[in-house]
């Protein structure tokens, strides 16, 4: 426990493995609710005019491959490849933090839209 204690407050890191995942997702999940909490509407929207975007598979595929081929272009001239950023017990690579953000909101979209579809 002291360990634990030891590395958020006096800002150690660990070597975390396939588990900085699973705090992106939580990072993620954390942002996604605030913004639920600040646009609670947002769904609606999606759901009245995200059709011509959604129906269209090719359409949702070109979107994501250009959208996080820029984001994931910027930050690896922003930051370098494969550069790991520690913030308390917090890890992350920081040149595809915003990539994997995009695939999730894109995710989160189709999801939202989805769930409201009639079979």
């Amino acid at each position: 426990m002291e360990f634990c204690l030891g590395i958020i407050t006096q800002g150690g890191s660990i070597s975390v493995g396939p588990l900085w995942f699973l705090e992106v997702l939580l990072i993620f999940n954390i942002i996604s609710a605030i913004l639920y909490r600040i646009f609670p509407t947002v769904g609606e929207k999606i759901w009245s005019k995200g059709s011509r975007f959604f129906d269209r598979t090719w359409l949702f595929i070109i979107t994501i491959v250009l959208v996080s081929s820029v984001t994931y272009t910027a930050m690896v001239i922003t930051f370098g490849p494969f550069r790991w950023i520690s913030i308390g017990p917090l890890t992350f690579q920081a040149d595809r933090i915003l990539h994997y953000f995009i695939y999730f909101i894109m995710g989160a979209l189709a999801g939202i839209y989805g769930i409201k579809r009639e079979c």
